[in-house]
């Protein structure tokens, strides 16, 4: 039985496939459903998408529909949490309504999966109390009582948000690091009851797990300003093969995705509204994905890995290209064989990963993970971008 941890679902919600992106042991990982339909609701509720996925659940009881449910609707309330955090209420609220009401008996997986999205949705219940607060203020409460525990889960909770919406600032996450590194400190220092004491270390385990986080961001850093490298693929899927010479003088996009990733699927719609949008002004997006041993057996919903571990190439070609016609790419994806190289150029270490390149052949802009505000910020960029004039050639 595959469990479905609460990591990988706020995974699906909102960041991306961490770890290696080379390695295939994360194969198993859901998030592969039909292609999300934002429009529908689930029941009469409009608060909730996804109808189909809860609906054909019920039908057949395959937890896979229920976990594409709540993946569509936690990345609907990680949209909105930050600048609408009463709507997010009201799509906690639905969601959590939804999970009460859905029939588990008999299946220990689906249980577990209903238990993991309400403590997903305890953690943004917690988020949006936090966003009426500021970290300067709840660090004031802390300093007053260093042992209230509770307002110590709040400090960190609200630190790792504030953290996290500034991932693309090397600077301020180092400070950041060094000054609420110090903080915890001090406070340990203060602290008596022995809860508190484990509260803060916990705060202290989350900062250093940031500071992998800032390496990453300063391995990004150092691939901007680098010439595209030109595209070795084994197979396109999904269109004509695209030189490097064909992408002169265009702003191009690369995203480097795989078939199992369901953050990587997630983040399809927006690639295809800025290929619809910004296509004839010189822009191009290109998909780039490896070989894991993946194949569409006939009369299965969704890709599997191949139990040999060695699909043939062909077969696993004609899965990519399934998957892109269900979700209705707009793009070409150059399909790698020998890909360790051209990842390592491009510091790509977690997908999704996206590398913006300007209109003179040098990479402007990378970007690991997906969520609405860093789709803002993307599109954004490829404005910029486009405002620039092609190089004389």
């Amino acid at each position: 039985m595959t469990r479905v941890s609460l990591v990988t679902l706020l995974l699906l919600a909102a960041v991306g496939c961490a770890g290696e992106a080379q390695s295939g042991d994360q194969a198993k990982m859901p998030g592969i459903g039909g292609p999300a339909k934002p429009g529908a609701s689930a029941g009469d509720n409009p608060a909730l998408v996804g109808s189909d996925q809860l609906k054909t659940f019920e039908s057949d009881a395959d937890p896979q529909k229920l976990v594409e449910f709540a993946r569509q609707n936690l990345q609907a309330i990680d949209a909105v949490i930050r600048e609408s955090p009463e709507q997010a209420k009201i799509q906690v609220d639905a969601l959590r309504k939804a999970m009460s009401e859905v029939k588990t008996e008999g299946s220990e997986e689906a249980e577990a999966i209903v238990g993991q999205v309400n403590q997903a949705l305890d953690l943004f219940a917690e988020q949006i109390k936090l966003q009426r607060t500021t970290l300067e203020g709840l660090k004031e409460e802390v300093t007053k009582s260093p042992d209230d525990v509770e307002g110590i889960k709040r400090y960190t909770m609200k630190l790792m948000m504030v953290l996290s919406q500034s991932m693309d600032d090397v600077k301020m996450i180092e400070a950041a690091l060094k000054s609420e590194g110090e903080f915890i400190a001090s406070t340990t220092e203060k602290a008596t009851d022995s809860e508190a004491k484990l509260a803060l270390k916990r705060a202290e385990l989350m900062l250093r797990s940031m500071e992998g986080n800032v390496e990453r961001l300063k391995a990004y850093d150092a691939v901007v300003g680098k010439e595209m490298l030109p595209i070795e693929a084994d197979a396109w899927v999904n269109g004509k093969p695209i030189t490097t010479e064909e992408l002169q003088g265009k702003v191009v996009l690369f995203d480097f995705w795989a078939i199992w990733c369901g953050p990587c699927i997630a983040s399809f719609p927006h690639l295809i509204e800025w290929q619809e949008k910004y296509g004839d002004q010189g822009f191009q997006v290109v998909g780039v994905t490896q070989y894991f041993d993946f194949t569409w057996p006939e009369g299965s919903e969704r890709p599997q890995q191949s139990e040999s571990g060695n699909a043939d190439p062909k077969e696993e070609q004609a899965a990519l290209t399934k998957l892109t016609k269900m979700y209705h790419l707009n793009y070409p994806t150059a399909v790698m064989k020998d890909s360790e190289d051209f990842y390592k150029y491009y510091a790509v270490s977690a997908i999704p990963h996206m590398v913006i390149v300007g209109r003179d052949g040098k990479v402007k802009k990378v970007n690991a993970g997906i969520s609405e505000d860093i789709a803002k910020k993307l599109d954004v960029e490829i404005q910029e971008l486009l405002k620039e004039p092609a190089p004389s050639k």
